[in-house]
C-alpha cells in the first residue's frame, strides 16, 4: 500500500471503562466469596460459578473493548474498517462525487454510535459529531465515516482532492 496521506484509529472510552467497571465488580463478589466461604447474594451462585461468569465478563470486555474505527486515505482510495474483525472496505477516489467534512448528530441522525444507518446514509461512527462525507454516484446512498481529527482531514481533503470538495452551499442542502 502506498503512504497514506491520511491515517486515523479511533476507539470508544466507554466501550472500555464500562466492561472493565463489571468485571472489577464480579471479580471483588467472586474473591469475597471465594475468600470468606460464605455465598455472597439471596441467590448466590457456585464458586466455580462465579469465576466461569468473572471469565465471561473478562472476554465479553476485551472483545467489546476491541472495537475501533480506522481510516485511511491515499492518493487513490479511502480504507475504512469498523470493529473487531471487520473486513475492510475501500472506496477508489475516482468513483467519488463529492466529499465533505460534516457535522451530524448521532443520536437523532442515526440513534447513537457504531455501523448505523438512516434511508440516505450508511454511518461509520464510534465518537463525536464530525465526518468525512463521501457521495458515491453509482450508489443511492452516502458514507459517513466519523473523525475526531476534522481540521487535518480537511487540510488533506484540500490540497489532494480540491475538485472533489463539495461547496459550502452544497453543504446547506
Amino acid at each position: 500500500m502506498e503512504k497514506p496521506l491520511f491515517e486515523e484509529t479511533q476507539r470508544n472510552v466507554a466501550l472500555i471503562i464500562i466492561p472493565v467497571m463489571v468485571s472489577a465488580i464480579i471479580g471483588s463478589l467472586a474473591l469475597v466469596q471465594i475468600a470468606t466461604g460464605k455465598p455472597v447474594g439471596n441467590h448466590p451462585i457456585s464458586d466455580s460459578g462465579i469465576i466461569i461468569v468473572f471469565l465471561i465478563t473478562v472476554i465479553i470486555g476485551v472483545l467489546i473493548s476491541s472495537q475501533k474505527l480506522k481510516i485511511i486515505i491515499t492518493k487513490d482510495e479511502i480504507i475504512y474498517s469498523f470493529g473487531i474483525f471487520a473486513s475492510r472496505s475501500t472506496v477508489k477516489i475516482t468513483d467519488v462525487q463529492r466529499m465533505s467534512i460534516t457535522k451530524y448528530d448521532p443520536l437523532t441522525d442515526f440513534w447513537g454510535w457504531g455501523v448505523k444507518n438512516n434511508s440516505t446514509t450508511d454511518c461509520y461512527t464510534v465518537s463525536g459529531d464530525t465526518g468525512l462525507e463521501l457521495i458515491l454516484p453509482n450508489r443511492n446512498r452516502k458514507i459517513l465515516i466519523g473523525t475526531n481529527k476534522p481540521t487535518e482531514l480537511q487540510l488533506v481533503l484540500q490540497a489532494h482532492f480540491p475538485d472533489k470538495l463539495k461547496s459550502a452551499n452544497e453543504n446547506k442542502s
